[in-house]
């Protein structure tokens, strides 16, 4: 394993994911908390750096059953090119996964519970339904909003991470929906049963609509309620829902050139600007 590139054993984790993953779990924390002092600092360390490893060997496990898919969608990824073989990337799944679920021990025994159950349910997600009709889209959205739970767990305090979580969710379900219409040529190849297969892209875009609508409904009423304060809603205006607004807009332009992994990245961003905005509202 060595005589392979550190940047191929990087890049097959997706590090730009794993690092929003760790800093999700840091921000939660803290809102929960509003500090991050000595009672605190252990578990906050342990906890992001067990779902960033998590959350690594998520997506390697990804590429691993999906190596034949992605020489159609994505021809670029280290297992297609065969810097890395699928028993190497096997191994590193478990080594990454395993590192991640141990640290919990450390923590307790809900934070280990939730770990080891989602190492499991990503894997059965990799393995089966991730080609299935929105049954793969609504487990990994959910898991994302886990994080947000996961992060709850960690200190004890579970109320202030629930609305966040369910943000996820949403953003999520949206991001997973517009990578399966990317990749429907390679899905279709694979006999792949995903949304956009069985229902048409039409379908799946009115579902990327409706989920960010009910994002931004949710988020508004959320102000509404006092949960958070004005700083909130004035970055959400001035930052997230435009960049919605412009997915939305660009989903159903039929001028735009292949518009989903743009769209994708830009959901990315939101979410980033999402946790800015629970951060400082």
């Amino acid at each position: 394993m060595s005589a392979i590139p550190l940047r191929a054993y990087i890049g097959i984790t997706r590090p730009v994911n794993v690092i929003m993953t760790m800093l999700s779990v840091v921000v939660m924390i803290y809102i929960s908390v509003h500090r991050i002092d000595d009672a605190w600092l252990i578990p906050a360390f342990l906890a992001a750096v067990s779902a960033g490893l998590i959350c690594a060997g998520a997506n390697v496990i990804n590429d691993y059953y999906d190596v034949d898919i992605d020489r159609i969608n994505r021809p670029g990824r280290p297992l297609v090119t065969g810097i890395i073989n699928k028993k190497q990337a096997l191994a590193y799944w478990a080594l990454l996964s395993l590192i991640g679920v141990f640290l919990n021990a450390f923590i307790h025994i809900v934070c280990l519970s939730i770990a080891a159950g989602t190492v499991g349910i990503l894997w059965i997600y990799s393995r089966w339904l991730k080609q299935t009709t929105l049954w793969g889209n609504l487990t990994v959205s959910a898991v994302t909003g886990l994080t947000f739970l996961y992060a709850g767990a960690a200190v004890g305090i579970w109320q202030p991470v629930v609305l966040p979580a369910l943000f996820a969710f949403l953003i999520h379900l949206a991001r997973e929906i517009l990578k399966d219409i990317e990749d429907v040529p390679g899905d279709r190849a694979q006999n792949a049963r995903t949304f956009p297969i069985v229902y048409g892209e039409r379908a799946s875009k009115l579902l990327v609509t409706a989920s960010l609508m009910i994002l931004i409904l949710a988020t508004i009423l959320a102000w509404i309620m006092d949960f958070y304060g004005q700083l909130f809603i004035y970055i959400l205006a001035g930052s997230v829902y435009p960049a919605l607004g412009y997915v939305m807009w660009a989903v159903w332009n039929t001028q735009a050139t292949k518009p989903w992994r743009r769209s994708g990245n830009v959901l990315k961003l939101c979410m980033a600007l999402g946790l800015a905005a629970i951060y400082f509202g």
